[in-house]
């Protein structure tokens, strides 16, 4: 019972604290999306969102860990302007709407988000964070890969 109380005010002072950083003042999701559509392709998006939870490992947590650092949207079908960024720029390079790639958008998002979420345990050694990092990589690729295959069989 004790460590419950306690978390809860640090996870309150830290959230505190979150909601004043740069990065994430204002609208964290904003910004984070911002990043990713500068990123240009889906492929370096995903590098990209894992590169900035890595330079910010505790403000990541918290993000997913706190609903109220997170936009309304982030609870809507919707997701944020990063998903809906992403389904435009699948629909973009492979066809149809956008809202046809929401599963592949799904899946490239647990991708990175569990690929980060496993190096920020730090509980890998370098070698092997290397290879998380190579398989996620190579993972993204047969995902895009096979959504354009799909597309050419249509």
């Amino acid at each position: 019972m004790k460590s419950s109380f306690f978390r809860g005010l640090l996870e309150g002072k830290l959230t505190a604290q979150l909601a004043q950083t740069p990065d994430f003042k204002g609208n964290p999701e904003r910004k984070v999306s911002s990043d990713l559509r500068s990123a240009g392709s889906l492929e370096d998006s995903v590098e990209a969102y894992i590169d900035h939870g890595l330079k910010h490992p505790r403000e990541y947590a918290l993000y997913f860990a706190e609903p109220r650092l997170r936009p309304a949207e982030s609870r809507t079908v919707e997701i944020g302007p990063g998903f809906v960024w992403a389904q435009a720029k699948c629909a973009e390079r492979f066809g149809g709407l956008p809202e046809d790639y929401a599963q592949l958008v799904l899946a490239l998002w647990a991708l990175a988000h569990g690929t980060l979420s496993f190096l920020n345990t730090k509980l890998l050694p370098p070698q092997r964070a290397a290879e998380l990092r190579a398989a996620c990589r190579h993972a993204v690729a047969v995902l895009l890969r096979n959504a354009e295959q799909g597309r050419k069989e249509d």
